[in-house]
């Protein structure tokens, strides 16, 4: 007994904690060890070996219980006893009050409860436990009473029927729609495991409709249990949501029909061979390719197939190779050629051998081959045909090129290089105009910018080349665009030098207007020497007469031109008729003496002659008065190119020319060099290149005949020479002639 309002402790404010026990029972004292005094000797509650936790709660308790009418409490606490540990207590304490009501002592009996806690809180976390495991159970469960009412069910049961928990808490088994896979009905099986009297396991499959419709498809074990009597008691249902599954075999199923059919339909041989290189399975494509129907192929072994040896394979196949790759080391082979035999055909195959494992272990490989036959006849076909078109193309003295839309190079024959002076090489990535050096490049760009935009229209043109001073070509040029020609896809540039063509054509021109010129000197050239006679034999005449010595030196003048229209009518006639000339050694200074004495009497005075003539000049097998023609052509010449007057140079050498200065002699010999050199306005390259040619004439119309050089070339090659022009505009003109110089034994 204790008393709880001491006057000696009026005062202390915590009023919880101030009771003096009055009495302990000797168990007590057994149980608390602080309880050691003697019975008279009044302790204070030695509440510090109370946990806070348990203290605080003690407090609060008693607090509420005399602030009440609450007679009777209780109460359970831990101690801390020696070793440090802790002991559970339980208090039934009932308050005494005064008829006030004020509390006035409390009577209780206290219990050691320790063991019993402790199996108590063990049984309670061993439930909890059980229902983490419960709650956390990848698969739905139920609990059942016998009636079949839901009683409890754990997270993913929510989950996969769709519904909340407080729902699903004593909803009937019955109320869920669940319907049999396969015969579509609600199943019966779970009524009957509810009537049986016996531990039942069960399972089956079921579709359950959901309450937002969704229809999943579930996999149900159900199990019961039994009272003491043998009743059922509770049921378990656990189940799991196989619609993936289901989906997934569904899919699988698609597939592998899907894959069979491929199988089956496949063009390519499709065969399975084991490790032993036994067949195991064969696609139609492989019995219509090998001849053999497949019951029987899928019984023979793959190197016993009619395989054909080759210039690669001797033996009649890369068995040991395949067998070394696949079979050994578990390596894929793919674009293995093999030859076939079928009948009286040899066929081509394209092979691959891939690995086939099951779970890691080597059983055999999948064999894929595609008949190749046509293929590898259309490749030798095509290699022949490329080989022609590339002897055809190389072979081929014009020149040919691809090119893209933009003129760039994709191909450029070899012959290419002789045309351009750049290897086939060296031309690929350049612009076709760049590469060429055309003279007019514009009108090539134009031309290219209308052809790249008109698939299959070819046109062929001229262009003219200037590949340096004296290096003038004519190229015949033939495009086709073929850009949408997938073969091709390329602008087609064929390439002809017609410049030796065109030169032929220019001297057929030439000879027909020299037969133009023999025509016409068939018919006046006998009138014309009938005159130039009559003027000769009176000048005679006048030089044999007593006249004036003044007049000497015109009447020679005179005579000498006559002489010259003379030699005139014979070159005329022997350009027409094809007349030998006569010749005879002459020296060809004094001539050109007489035709420089001839031209001073003549031309005008702003015109100057200085002669260098060498005094040892050789002797030439000529007709004096042609070459004398040939210098006065010369000197005319060169006054129309002076109109303001000028200088008119003529020297004379003795040379020797070398073969390469002669293209038309065969060795090297002596010569008799003639230069006739002016100051005039000189002409262009253009005009140079057509000075020989008849009728061609600078002059106005009505003061050129345009023969005058056209003779003196004529004259020049009847005596075996060459003559050669250099101009320059704004400098002058210069006429070398090299006449064949004769030894003087040959002389005598």
């Amino acid at each position: 007994m204790s008393v709880l309002c001491d006057p000696s402790h009026a005062d202390n404010p915590d009023l919880t904690w101030s009771w003096k026990y009055e009495f302990v029972s000797p168990r007590m004292r057994q149980m608390l060890p602080a309880f050691t005094a003697a019975e008279s000797e009044q302790v204070h509650w030695r509440y510090h070996q109370i946990p806070t936790e348990d203290r605080v709660w003690i407090r609060h308790t008693l607090e509420r219980a005399m602030l009440s009418e609450r007679v009777q409490m209780e109460l359970e606490y831990r101690v801390i006893d020696d070793s440090g540990g802790f002991r559970w207590f339980q208090d039934r304490i009932e308050m005494i009050r005064r008829k006030d009501g004020i509390p006035e002592s409390l009577v209780g009996i206290t219990a050691e409860i320790t063991q019993a806690k402790r199996e108590q809180l063990e049984i309670r976390e061993r439930e909890n436990r059980l229902r983490r495991v419960f709650e956390t159970n990848p698969n739905g469960i139920l609990l059942l009473d016998p009636r079949g009412a839901i009683t409890d069910c754990n997270t993913e049961a929510e989950s996969i029927l769709g519904q909340p928990r407080e729902q699903l808490l004593g909803l009937n088994w019955n109320q869920l729609a669940l319907r049999d896979r396969v015969t579509d009905s609600q199943s019966p099986q779970l009524l009957a495991v509810l009537e049986d009297s016996h531990p039942t396991q069960y399972g089956y499959e079921a579709q359950l409709i959901r309450p937002d419709g969704r229809i999943v498809d579930i996999a149900w074990n159900v199990a019961t249990i039994l009272g003491d009597r043998g009743e059922v008691t509770e049921v378990i249902l656990t189940f799991q949501d196989w619609s993936n599954r289901y989906r997934a075999d569904e899919a699988l199923r698609a597939s592998q029909e899907r894959l069979r059919r491929i199988f089956e339909s496949v063009a390519d041989v499709v065969m399975i061979v084991d490790r032993d290189w036994r067949v195991s399975l064969a696609n139609p494509a492989a019995e219509q390719l090998f001849g053999i129907p497949r019951v029987q192929l899928t019984q023979q072994n793959w190197r016993d197939l009619p395989w054909a040896p080759s210039a690669e394979h001797p033996a009649g196949g890369p068995m040991e190779m395949i067998a070394r790759q696949v079979i050994g080391l578990g390596k894929t082979v793919t674009r293995v050629e093999l030859a076939l035999l079928r009948g009286n055909h040899r066929l081509t195959l394209s092979a691959s051998f891939v690995p086939l494992h099951r779970e890691q272990e080597l059983i055999g490989m999948v064999v894929s081959a595609t008949d190749i036959t046509e293929r590898v006849e259309a490749a030798r076909i095509r290699q022949r045909s490329e080989e022609r078109f590339r002897a055809l193309v190389q072979g081929n003295s014009d020149g040919i090129w691809l090119c893209d839309a933009d003129g760039l190079i994709q191909y450029a024959s070899e012959s290419t290089e002789l045309l351009v002076g750049l290897p086939g090489f060296a031309q690929l990535g350049r612009r076709w105009s760049e590469t060429v050096p055309l003279e007019k490049p514009a009108e090539w760009f134009e031309l290219w910018g209308t052809l790249r935009t008109q698939p299959g229209i070819q046109q062929t043109i001229h262009v003219n080349l200037s590949r340096g001073i004296d290096d003038f070509r004519i190229w015949e040029v033939s495009i086709r665009n073929r850009l949408r020609e997938p073969i091709v896809a390329a602008i087609v540039v064929h390439a002809r030098d017609v410049t030796a063509e065109r030169r032929l054509q220019e001297q057929l021109k030439q000879a027909q207007k020299m037969e133009a010129i023999g025509e016409l000197a068939s018919g006046l050239a006998h009138d014309f020497g009938n005159l130039l006679t009559v003027i000769q034999g009176e000048l005679g005449e006048l030089i044999l007469d007593d006249v004036p010595t003044a007049w000497h030196r015109s009447i020679t003048a005179a005579k000498i031109a006559t002489e010259l229209g003379t030699t005139l009518t014979k070159i005329l006639l022997g350009l027409a008729r094809r007349v030998p000339i006569c010749v005879e050694p002459v020296v060809i200074n004094p001539r050109i003496r007489e035709v420089v004495f001839l031209l001073e009497r003549v031309l005008r005075k702003t015109i100057r002659f200085e002669l260098d003539l060498d005094e040892n000049l050789g002797i030439i097998e000529a007709d004096g008065m042609q070459i004398a023609q040939v210098v006065l052509n010369l000197c005319l010449n060169a006054r129309d190119a002076m109109p303001k007057g000028g200088t008119i140079r003529i020297q004379t050498r003795n040379e020797s020319i070398p073969t390469d200065g002669i293209p038309s002699r065969e060795a090297p010999r002596d010569w008799v060099k003639v230069v006739v050199e002016d100051t005039g306005t000189g002409m262009s390259e253009a005009t140079r290149a057509k000075i020989f040619e008849p009728f061609f004439t600078t002059k106005p119309s009505g003061k050129g005949t345009g023969l005058g050089l056209a003779i003196v070339s004529g004259i020049v090659k009847q005596h075996q020479g060459e003559i050669r022009c250099t101009s320059q505009e704004g400098v002058g003109t210069r006429f070398e002639i090299v006449l064949p110089r004769i030894r003087s034994e040959e002389s005598e």
